[in-house]
């Protein structure tokens, strides 16, 4: 669903859709938004998303798969791929990413509370 609203001198248009990041531009006019807004809704609402299929992937794979693709690349890496090993060590990585609950998570974190 999109709005558009007055900002200062300029129009801020801003799109956000189920499932996408939130869009957001700024126009001098207002139909100029308004216009963005009708096209980037049609582009997203006829884009499918990817679905990914997880399989047998564990916690632990992609903790480690995001650690070497992903965190390797951002400042402060050093520290992230630290934290990300020391989660993958931990009991809840050997799950599959499907079987994983809110359970697992409430578990992980009351035992990490005891061990600081």
């Amino acid at each position: 669903m999109g709005c558009v609203r007055k900002r200062g001198k300029s129009w801020n248009a801003q799109v956000r859709i189920a499932g996408w990041r939130s869009f957001t531009k700024s126009f001098k006019t207002k139909s100029d938004a308004v216009c963005w807004v009708q096209q980037t809704e049609h582009q997203l609402k006829n884009t499918s998303l990817t679905l990914v299929d997880v399989g047998d992937t564990t916690l632990r794979e992609l903790l480690q798969t995001y650690a070497k693709e992903v965190s390797s690349h951002l400042k402060g890496s050093e520290i992230e791929t630290y934290k990300l090993n020391l989660y993958s060590k931990h009991p809840i990585a050997d799950n599959k990413l499907i079987n994983l609950t809110q359970r697992h998570f409430e578990h992980c974190k009351t035992c990490r509370g005891r061990s600081g």
